[in-house]
């Protein structure tokens, strides 16, 4: 996930754009708790 959050790093003004949309809300979310389930193991 380094290169997921190196993408989101570098494209935060994008992302900022999109923020708002309900898709973008729940794949945000979806990704931190995989990495978070994936560090926890």
């Amino acid at each position: 996930f380094v290169l997921a959050t190196d993408l989101i790093m570098t494209n935060q003004e994008e992302l900022e754009k999109v923020q708002h949309q309900p898709i973008f809300q729940y794949l945000s979310m979806n990704l931190l708790t995989t990495t978070q389930l994936k560090l926890d193991n």
